[in-house]
């Protein structure tokens, strides 16, 4: 599995490598769903601009790459639920991806 960190100004690939999370940052879009396409793993992620979500969804699609998966709300139970209230959602998905597996 691939997960997909779509900011502003980069788009974050992470996956899990010899028992650790290695991140690789793309500048743009265009890199970002090249490296999905090739990897044609299964994709969930998160992002701060549904616009830009869905430019690389389209940019992936053009490339015959897999579907990504936007995660919305809270991915995984928290001990206090306010930590859901004021956490971002990159903090909350980056507890997800911390999890083996």
């Amino acid at each position: 599995m691939l997960t997909v960190d779509v900011g502003n100004s980069s788009v974050g690939l992470g996956e899990w490598t010899g028992g650790r999370v290695v991140v690789t940052r793309c500048a743009d879009l265009d890199e970002a769903a090249a490296r999905i396409a090739e990897r044609g793993a299964t994709c969930v992620g998160i992002t701060v601009s549904v616009a830009r979500w869905r430019a690389l969804e389209e940019a992936v699609v053009a490339r015959s790459g897999p579907a990504l998966r936007r995660l919305g709300g809270v991915p995984l139970p928290v001990a206090d639920p306010r930590i859901a209230e004021t956490a971002g959602a990159d903090r909350l998905a980056a507890a997800v991806g911390a999890l083996p597996g």
